[in-house]
């Protein structure tokens, strides 16, 4: 980024960081393509999602892949990558009214829920994904009323830790 320092550069810097698997320079990246264009759905989507998965901190992916989901609501990737984080921050309801808003069927977005949910070892953890569980109501206005999250377990210890580099220059 010696000539031109532009958001599409960060942003493109942060997605070959992300392929390298070199994610802690991929996060700095996207926060400085974000820096230069904050109401970027993709850009904040990229970061979120990579929070979320790579450094597996669901709750703190939430704030950017909420900001994404907002700026393009019809955007199914962004939508999933969404109620994905809500899933693992144990917040199965509100991924369930996203999904369902976007995909517009329920069957769809229970489906993708409950191959989260087994994926995490809490498909059995209570969590209720039947029609009388979650009132009408509440896919209207994009949350769920009743405010219960599934109860759950952490995930293993001794999971595999994402790859990250060490190597944390940046071009200035």
């Amino acid at each position: 980024l010696k000539h031109k320092d532009d958001d599409r550069a960060w942003a493109l810097y942060g997605l070959a960081h992300t392929l390298l698997g070199n994610h802690r320079s991929a996060r700095t990246a996207y926060l400085r393509a974000l820096a230069r264009a904050p109401g970027c759905a993709s850009y904040a989507h990229n970061l979120g999602h990579l929070i979320d998965v790579a450094f597996e901190q669901p709750r703190e992916a939430l704030r950017w892949l909420k900001q994404a989901h907002g700026a393009a609501p019809a955007e199914e990737e962004i939508a999933a990558s969404y109620a994905h984080a809500l899933v693992r921050s144990e917040q199965v309801p509100q991924a369930l009214a996203v999904l369902e808003r976007v995909f517009k069927s329920r069957e769809r977005s229970e489906k993708l829920v409950k191959r989260w949910l087994g994926r995490t070892g809490r498909a059995s953890s209570g969590a209720d994904l039947s029609p009388r569980a979650l009132p009408p109501r509440a896919l209207e206005n994009g949350a769920a009323s009743n405010g219960s999250p599934a109860r759950g377990r952490s995930p293993k210890a001794g999971s595999p830790k994402p790859r990250t580099s060490d190597d944390e220059t940046l071009p200035k």
